[in-house]
Protein backbone atom coordinates (compact mmCIF):
# COMPACT_ATOMS: atom_id res chain seq x y z
CA UNK A 1 0.00 0.00 0.00
CA UNK A 2 2.72 2.03 1.11
CA UNK A 3 4.21 1.54 -2.15
CA UNK A 4 1.31 2.37 -4.22
CA UNK A 5 0.96 5.88 -2.41
CA UNK A 6 4.58 6.95 -2.75
CA UNK A 7 4.69 5.84 -6.83
CA UNK A 8 1.39 8.43 -6.21
CA UNK A 9 2.87 11.38 -4.57
CA UNK A 10 5.66 10.61 -6.81
CA UNK A 11 3.68 11.03 -10.50
CA UNK A 12 2.33 13.90 -8.94
CA UNK A 13 5.09 15.86 -8.17
CA UNK A 14 6.65 14.92 -11.84
CA UNK A 15 3.18 15.99 -13.44
CA UNK A 16 3.32 18.83 -11.22
CA UNK A 17 6.94 20.21 -12.45
CA UNK A 18 6.34 18.85 -16.04
CA UNK A 19 3.35 21.50 -16.21
CA UNK A 20 5.35 24.56 -14.68
CA UNK A 21 8.28 23.59 -16.99
CA UNK A 22 6.11 23.18 -20.19
CA UNK A 23 4.26 26.52 -19.35
CA UNK A 24 7.77 28.51 -18.54
CA UNK A 25 8.86 26.75 -22.39
CA UNK A 26 6.14 28.46 -24.20
CA UNK A 27 3.09 26.51 -23.17
CA UNK A 28 2.19 22.64 -24.70
CA UNK A 29 2.06 23.79 -27.91
CA UNK A 30 5.97 24.96 -28.50
CA UNK A 31 8.65 22.97 -29.96
CA UNK A 32 9.95 21.83 -26.44
CA UNK A 33 6.96 20.59 -24.56
CA UNK A 34 7.34 17.01 -26.32
CA UNK A 35 10.69 16.63 -25.40
CA UNK A 36 10.47 17.93 -21.73
CA UNK A 37 7.22 15.38 -21.82
CA UNK A 38 9.66 12.48 -23.17
CA UNK A 39 12.23 13.20 -21.08
CA UNK A 40 10.02 12.89 -17.95
CA UNK A 41 8.62 9.64 -18.81
CA UNK A 42 12.49 8.27 -19.29
CA UNK A 43 13.13 10.10 -15.44
CA UNK A 44 9.76 7.95 -14.33
CA UNK A 45 10.04 4.58 -15.33
CA UNK A 46 14.14 4.21 -17.24
CA UNK A 47 15.71 3.69 -13.90
CA UNK A 48 13.15 1.02 -12.91
CA UNK A 49 13.80 -0.64 -16.44
CA UNK A 50 17.53 -0.12 -16.02
CA UNK A 51 17.92 -1.96 -12.66
CA UNK A 52 15.43 -4.85 -14.14
CA UNK A 53 17.70 -5.18 -16.94
CA UNK A 54 20.82 -5.30 -14.59
CA UNK A 55 19.02 -7.61 -12.22
CA UNK A 56 18.53 -10.04 -15.21
CA UNK A 57 21.99 -10.28 -16.37
CA UNK A 58 21.78 -7.85 -19.50
CA UNK A 59 24.62 -5.27 -17.87
CA UNK A 60 25.24 -3.72 -21.06
CA UNK A 61 22.11 -2.62 -21.37
CA UNK A 62 21.57 -1.86 -17.97
CA UNK A 63 24.70 0.29 -18.12
CA UNK A 64 24.04 2.21 -21.28
CA UNK A 65 20.24 2.77 -20.55
CA UNK A 66 21.21 4.12 -16.81
CA UNK A 67 23.69 6.59 -18.22
CA UNK A 68 20.90 8.20 -20.69
CA UNK A 69 18.81 8.18 -17.51
CA UNK A 70 21.23 9.97 -15.42
CA UNK A 71 21.98 12.32 -18.71
CA UNK A 72 17.90 12.74 -18.90
CA UNK A 73 17.65 13.36 -14.79
CA UNK A 74 20.88 16.33 -15.06
CA UNK A 75 19.29 17.70 -17.96
CA UNK A 76 15.59 17.67 -15.46
CA UNK A 77 17.24 19.08 -12.87
CA UNK A 78 19.31 22.10 -15.05
CA UNK A 79 16.47 22.67 -16.14
CA UNK A 80 13.95 23.24 -13.08
CA UNK A 81 16.60 25.16 -11.78
CA UNK A 82 16.38 27.86 -14.56
CA UNK A 83 13.13 27.87 -14.77
CA UNK A 84 13.03 28.28 -10.57
CA UNK A 85 15.57 31.16 -11.51
CA UNK A 86 13.67 32.76 -13.99
CA UNK A 87 10.41 32.70 -11.67
CA UNK A 88 12.03 34.08 -8.71
CA UNK A 89 13.81 36.94 -10.85
CA UNK A 90 10.09 37.78 -12.00
CA UNK A 91 9.20 37.88 -8.66
CA UNK A 92 11.57 40.03 -7.26
CA UNK A 93 11.66 42.28 -10.13
CA UNK A 94 8.83 44.71 -8.76
CA UNK A 95 10.60 45.01 -5.10
CA UNK A 96 13.68 45.92 -6.88
CA UNK A 97 12.39 48.13 -9.31
CA UNK A 98 10.60 49.71 -5.69
CA UNK A 99 13.99 50.08 -4.09
CA UNK A 100 15.35 51.82 -7.18
CA UNK A 101 12.69 54.50 -7.38
CA UNK A 102 13.43 55.23 -3.48
CA UNK A 103 17.20 55.30 -3.70
CA UNK A 104 16.36 57.84 -6.92
CA UNK A 105 13.81 59.97 -4.70
CA UNK A 106 16.17 60.30 -1.76
CA UNK A 107 18.76 61.54 -3.87
CA UNK A 108 16.95 63.98 -5.27
CA UNK A 109 15.49 65.13 -1.56
CA UNK A 110 19.78 65.29 -0.26
CA UNK A 111 20.27 67.45 -3.70
CA UNK A 112 17.11 69.32 -2.42
CA UNK A 113 18.05 69.91 1.19
CA UNK A 114 21.76 70.45 -0.09
CA UNK A 115 20.25 73.51 -2.28
CA UNK A 116 18.31 74.96 0.34
CA UNK A 117 21.14 74.94 2.73
CA UNK A 118 23.53 76.83 0.12
CA UNK A 119 20.19 79.14 -0.84
CA UNK A 120 19.78 80.02 3.19
CA UNK A 121 23.66 80.45 3.48
CA UNK A 122 24.20 82.99 0.56
CA UNK A 123 21.24 85.14 1.19
CA UNK A 124 23.23 85.80 4.66
CA UNK A 125 26.04 86.15 3.24
CA UNK A 126 25.21 88.11 0.75
CA UNK A 127 21.80 90.79 2.37
CA UNK A 128 24.61 92.08 4.85
CA UNK A 129 26.93 93.34 1.90
CA UNK A 130 26.24 96.87 1.81
CA UNK A 131 26.19 96.52 -2.51
CA UNK A 132 23.53 93.81 -2.56
CA UNK A 133 20.66 96.07 -3.38
CA UNK A 134 17.05 95.50 -2.85
CA UNK A 135 16.98 93.45 -6.67
CA UNK A 136 19.58 91.57 -4.91
CA UNK A 137 17.66 90.50 -1.99
CA UNK A 138 14.71 89.88 -4.19
CA UNK A 139 16.48 87.38 -6.51
CA UNK A 140 18.47 85.63 -3.27
CA UNK A 141 14.99 85.42 -1.42
CA UNK A 142 13.02 84.07 -4.49
CA UNK A 143 16.24 81.18 -4.80
CA UNK A 144 15.76 80.33 -1.35
CA UNK A 145 12.03 80.03 -1.80
CA UNK A 146 12.37 77.61 -4.71
CA UNK A 147 14.59 75.84 -2.97
CA UNK A 148 12.31 74.86 0.11
CA UNK A 149 9.72 74.31 -2.42
CA UNK A 150 11.80 71.48 -4.03
CA UNK A 151 13.35 69.73 -0.50
CA UNK A 152 9.12 69.43 0.41
CA UNK A 153 8.56 67.80 -3.30
CA UNK A 154 11.26 65.74 -2.86
CA UNK A 155 10.48 64.35 0.65
CA UNK A 156 6.71 64.22 -0.93
CA UNK A 157 7.72 61.83 -3.67
CA UNK A 158 9.97 59.64 -1.37
CA UNK A 159 6.81 59.17 1.42
CA UNK A 160 4.25 58.54 -1.73
CA UNK A 161 6.71 55.22 -2.66
CA UNK A 162 5.67 52.15 -1.63
CA UNK A 163 8.14 49.36 -1.09
CA UNK A 164 7.56 46.20 -2.10
CA UNK A 165 8.86 43.12 0.20
CA UNK A 166 11.75 41.67 -1.52
CA UNK A 167 11.43 37.57 -1.68
CA UNK A 168 14.77 37.02 -0.23
CA UNK A 169 14.54 38.12 3.20
CA UNK A 170 16.12 35.82 4.64
CA UNK A 171 18.97 35.94 2.47
CA UNK A 172 19.30 39.42 3.36
CA UNK A 173 19.08 39.23 7.06
CA UNK A 174 21.81 36.35 6.42
CA UNK A 175 24.09 38.96 4.50
CA UNK A 176 24.04 36.38 2.05
CA UNK A 177 24.00 37.14 -2.01
CA UNK A 178 20.41 37.23 -3.29
CA UNK A 179 21.69 35.00 -6.36
CA UNK A 180 23.09 32.58 -4.23
CA UNK A 181 19.90 32.64 -2.14
CA UNK A 182 18.17 31.44 -5.55
CA UNK A 183 20.61 29.22 -6.86
CA UNK A 184 19.96 27.04 -3.84
CA UNK A 185 16.04 27.30 -3.64
CA UNK A 186 16.25 26.34 -7.37
CA UNK A 187 18.25 23.41 -6.57
CA UNK A 188 16.62 22.44 -3.61
CA UNK A 189 13.21 22.18 -5.23
CA UNK A 190 14.88 20.73 -8.38
CA UNK A 191 15.95 17.63 -6.31
CA UNK A 192 12.73 17.20 -4.90
CA UNK A 193 11.22 17.21 -8.36
CA UNK A 194 13.89 14.11 -8.98
CA UNK A 195 13.25 12.49 -5.66
CA UNK A 196 9.42 12.47 -7.43
CA UNK A 197 11.30 10.37 -10.04
CA UNK A 198 13.32 8.03 -7.86
CA UNK A 199 9.83 7.04 -5.87
CA UNK A 200 8.20 6.28 -8.64
CA UNK A 201 11.33 4.27 -10.47
CA UNK A 202 11.58 1.75 -6.83
CA UNK A 203 8.34 1.72 -6.64
CA UNK A 204 7.94 0.32 -10.02
CA UNK A 205 10.86 -2.22 -9.59
CA UNK A 206 10.48 -3.34 -5.94
CA UNK A 207 7.79 -5.84 -6.69
CA UNK A 208 11.02 -7.44 -8.65
CA UNK A 209 13.10 -6.63 -6.19
CA UNK A 210 11.06 -7.98 -3.27
CA UNK A 211 9.74 -11.27 -5.03
CA UNK A 212 12.79 -13.76 -5.39
CA UNK A 213 11.05 -16.73 -7.58
CA UNK A 214 9.89 -14.20 -9.89
CA UNK A 215 13.81 -12.99 -9.81
CA UNK A 216 15.33 -16.50 -10.17
CA UNK A 217 13.03 -17.13 -13.14
CA UNK A 218 14.03 -14.18 -14.80
CA UNK A 219 17.66 -15.22 -14.37
CA UNK A 220 16.89 -19.12 -15.25
CA UNK A 221 15.60 -17.80 -18.81
CA UNK A 222 19.23 -16.77 -19.56
CA UNK A 223 22.41 -19.31 -21.07
CA UNK A 224 22.94 -21.24 -17.87
CA UNK A 225 26.75 -22.82 -18.00
CA UNK A 226 26.55 -26.62 -18.21
CA UNK A 227 26.53 -28.41 -14.73
CA UNK A 228 30.31 -29.33 -14.75
CA UNK A 229 31.70 -26.55 -15.95
CA UNK A 230 33.64 -24.28 -13.25
CA UNK A 231 31.51 -21.49 -13.62
CA UNK A 232 27.90 -22.99 -13.03
CA UNK A 233 29.52 -23.21 -9.25
CA UNK A 234 30.66 -20.12 -9.02
CA UNK A 235 27.62 -18.77 -10.44
CA UNK A 236 25.26 -20.34 -7.72
CA UNK A 237 27.40 -18.91 -5.15
CA UNK A 238 26.67 -15.24 -7.04
CA UNK A 239 22.83 -15.31 -6.98
CA UNK A 240 21.84 -13.61 -3.49
CA UNK A 241 18.90 -15.47 -1.63
CA UNK A 242 15.81 -15.68 -3.44
CA UNK A 243 13.82 -16.02 0.10
CA UNK A 244 12.95 -12.73 2.00
CA UNK A 245 13.98 -12.37 5.58
CA UNK A 246 10.75 -12.70 7.06
CA UNK A 247 8.84 -15.46 6.57
CA UNK A 248 5.75 -16.90 8.63
CA UNK A 249 7.53 -19.33 11.38
CA UNK A 250 6.41 -22.89 11.14
CA UNK A 251 4.81 -25.25 13.64
CA UNK A 252 8.06 -27.27 14.31
CA UNK A 253 11.28 -24.98 13.69
CA UNK A 254 14.37 -26.63 14.35
CA UNK A 255 16.52 -25.16 16.88
CA UNK A 256 20.21 -24.98 15.45
CA UNK A 257 20.97 -23.26 11.99
CA UNK A 258 20.55 -25.35 8.59
CA UNK A 259 23.82 -27.06 7.42
CA UNK A 260 26.00 -26.41 4.97
CA UNK A 261 25.12 -28.75 1.81
CA UNK A 262 27.14 -29.10 -1.67
CA UNK A 263 24.75 -28.22 -4.55
CA UNK A 264 24.07 -32.25 -5.41
CA UNK A 265 22.44 -32.29 -2.15
CA UNK A 266 20.28 -29.51 -2.39
CA UNK A 267 19.17 -30.32 -5.80
CA UNK A 268 18.56 -34.33 -4.99
CA UNK A 269 16.78 -32.99 -1.64
CA UNK A 270 15.05 -30.48 -3.89
CA UNK A 271 13.25 -32.72 -6.27
CA UNK A 272 12.93 -35.06 -3.74
CA UNK A 273 10.40 -32.84 -2.33
CA UNK A 274 8.80 -31.67 -5.39
CA UNK A 275 8.26 -35.02 -5.66
CA UNK A 276 6.74 -36.00 -2.28
CA UNK A 277 5.39 -32.89 -1.25
CA UNK A 278 3.81 -31.14 -4.37
CA UNK A 279 1.56 -32.14 -6.95
CA UNK A 280 -0.09 -30.78 -10.25
CA UNK A 281 -3.43 -28.74 -9.95
CA UNK A 282 -4.72 -26.34 -12.42
CA UNK A 283 -6.57 -24.83 -10.24
CA UNK A 284 -4.44 -24.23 -7.24
CA UNK A 285 -1.62 -21.44 -6.93
CA UNK A 286 1.21 -21.56 -4.30
CA UNK A 287 2.67 -18.26 -2.38
CA UNK A 288 6.68 -18.20 -1.90
CA UNK A 289 5.69 -18.17 2.33
CA UNK A 290 3.53 -21.20 1.47
CA UNK A 291 6.42 -23.45 -0.32
CA UNK A 292 8.71 -22.64 1.96
CA UNK A 293 6.25 -23.65 5.15
CA UNK A 294 5.85 -26.76 3.07
CA UNK A 295 9.42 -27.22 2.77
CA UNK A 296 10.29 -27.40 6.68
CA UNK A 297 6.72 -29.01 7.36
CA UNK A 298 8.28 -31.97 5.17
CA UNK A 299 11.95 -32.10 6.45
CA UNK A 300 10.57 -32.48 9.94
CA UNK A 301 7.48 -34.85 8.78
CA UNK A 302 10.31 -36.92 6.68
CA UNK A 303 13.25 -36.77 9.06
CA UNK A 304 15.13 -34.59 6.31
CA UNK A 305 17.92 -32.05 7.59
CA UNK A 306 16.60 -28.98 6.63
CA UNK A 307 18.79 -27.18 4.24
CA UNK A 308 19.24 -23.29 3.96
CA UNK A 309 16.32 -22.20 2.80
CA UNK A 310 17.93 -19.66 -0.05
CA UNK A 311 19.43 -23.19 -1.76
CA UNK A 312 16.57 -25.10 -1.78
CA UNK A 313 14.63 -22.16 -2.99
CA UNK A 314 16.87 -21.55 -5.70
CA UNK A 315 17.05 -25.05 -6.63
CA UNK A 316 13.04 -25.44 -7.10
CA UNK A 317 12.70 -22.03 -9.03
CA UNK A 318 15.15 -23.85 -11.75
CA UNK A 319 13.03 -26.96 -12.15
CA UNK A 320 9.76 -24.62 -11.42
CA UNK A 321 11.01 -23.11 -15.01
CA UNK A 322 12.24 -26.27 -16.51
CA UNK A 323 8.67 -27.61 -16.41
CA UNK A 324 7.31 -24.47 -17.72
CA UNK A 325 5.97 -23.20 -14.99
CA UNK A 326 6.10 -19.35 -14.79
CA UNK A 327 5.50 -17.14 -12.24
CA UNK A 328 2.71 -14.59 -11.93
CA UNK A 329 2.15 -11.71 -9.59
CA UNK A 330 4.38 -13.82 -6.73
CA UNK A 331 2.53 -16.95 -7.41
CA UNK A 332 2.94 -20.75 -9.18
CA UNK A 333 0.22 -21.55 -10.77
CA UNK A 334 -0.88 -25.39 -11.63
CA UNK A 335 1.00 -26.66 -8.11
CA UNK A 336 -0.52 -27.51 -5.04
CA UNK A 337 0.70 -28.94 -1.58
CA UNK A 338 0.41 -32.81 -1.15
CA UNK A 339 -1.67 -34.03 1.05
CA UNK A 340 0.75 -35.57 3.87
CA UNK A 341 -0.12 -39.40 4.46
Amino acid sequence: MIRFIAAIAGLAVIAAALHATVAAAGGWKSPDAPMIAAVSALIAVGMAFATTLWRAHNKLGAVLLGLCVLSGEIYWLVLNADRELVARDLAAAPSIASRDQLKTALVRVAAAEAAKLSADTEITKQAALPGCKAGCVTLLTQAQTDAAKEVTAARAAAAAIKVIPTNTALATKLGVAPWHYDLVLATLRSLVVLGGSIAVSLSLHSAVATNPLITQTARSETPQPPAHHPAAAARSRRIPSPIPKRLPAPSAKPANPPPAADAATIRAQASKFAIEALRADPASTLSTPELVSAYLAWCNRTGQPVLPAKDVARELARLFAAAGRAIQNGRLPGVAIRSAA
